[in-house]
């Protein structure tokens, strides 16, 4: 199962479609705080696909406060060109796909992301 996190409804609905299309079964949060939420009441995905520039966090921030609980879980960073990330990302084995994104790609991300956890 994966949470996906994203602040434009729009966005996560697409982005759950996608998933939900490869077979996967799909959380969305639209917040950090939303996600958060899941997590507390005993969600626990097999990993989480979050926009990096969310409305009340950062996807960094908030994969970090979620192994805090869960610590292996594989995390795929979404990102727009021009958004600059922290340079952290592979010490902390979080992977990143840049939009936009085919319904193959973010599959196979996912698929890969899940695979090496």
């Amino acid at each position: 199962m994966i949470l996906a996190v994203d602040s434009e409804p729009e966005v996560l609905r697409t982005i759950a479609a996608m998933l939900r299309h490869d077979g996967y079964e799909v959380n969305a949060a639209a917040s950090a705080a939303g996600a958060e939420h899941l997590i507390h009441y005993g969600l626990k995905p097999d990993a989480l696909v979050t926009e990096f520039l969310l409305s009340d966090s950062d996807g960094v921030a908030l994969a970090n406060r979620i192994r805090s609980t869960i610590p292996d879980l594989p995390v795929l960073i979404l990102t727009t060109g021009g958004v600059e990330l922290p340079g952290d990302l592979a010490r902390n084995h979080l992977s990143v796909l840049s939009k936009p994104f085919t319904v193959q790609s973010i599959g196979q991300a996912v698929l890969i992301l899940i695979r090496h956890s």
